[in-house]
């Protein structure tokens, strides 16, 4: 087994920019889905913890080789992290846009009336649908790797610039009225069988 010292200038480069590149996205990734979901990410740790043991491999017995699965590991976690937080935003926001576009009968029947952002944010939703779509089509080739991670990076930020302009529910203050309305009318029923008696 060769020392590290004795490591060859193209093992280094190689490790070098695969250090700059794909490691550095899959930390920016894996930060990422730490800070949105609030736990770590342990499939991502499992693909570090290879992702090192190929960096040592590539180090200790200056094989070039492995170098490209440290590549592989560290694009695994960008992109699979990003994919993942980009379609957990896209579900989120989905879940306060569908009662009215899925059941349009019932919100017209309660009086929830559409909020006037609902339809430009839906075609903000739809574009950061098209990214994901479009990042799932270019995965699992090398030669497309920035292409797919960026795909998902912009869905992701898209998904970002939707969720602070879209209110929890976007039918609270007319849903909060219909439902005081008849909260009132069961009370009022309620009293009115109690005095009758």
């Amino acid at each position: 087994m060769e020392d590290a010292t004795s490591c060859s200038s193209a093992v280094l480069d190689d490790v070098s920019a695969a250090l700059r590149g794909p490691y550095r996205d899959a930390v920016s990734a894996h930060l990422e889905y730490e800070v949105f979901e609030g736990f770590r990410n342990k499939k991502a740790l499992q693909e570090f913890e290879a992702a090192l043991s190929h960096l040592a491999d590539a180090l200790m017995q200056n094989d070039k080789s492995q170098v490209a699965h440290l590549v592989c590991h560290c694009q695994r976690i960008a992109i699979e992290t990003t994919e993942w937080v980009a379609e957990e935003f896209l579900k989120t926001i989905r879940s306060r846009f569908d009662p009215y576009y899925k059941y349009p009968r019932l919100s017209k029947m309660l009086l929830l009336v559409k909020p006037t952002f609902l339809d430009p944010s839906y075609v903000e939703l739809r574009n950061m649908q098209d990214l994901i779509t479009e990042g799932r089509k270019l995965k699992g080739n090398a030669g497309t790797y920035k292409d797919c991670l960026a795909k998902f990076k912009e869905a992701v930020i898209l998904g970002k610039v939707i969720d602070k302009k879209t209110p929890m529910c976007a039918f609270s203050e007319r849903l909060f009225a219909v439902i005081l309305t008849f909260v009132g009318l069961l009370l009022g029923w309620v009293l009115g069988l109690i005095t009758t008696r």
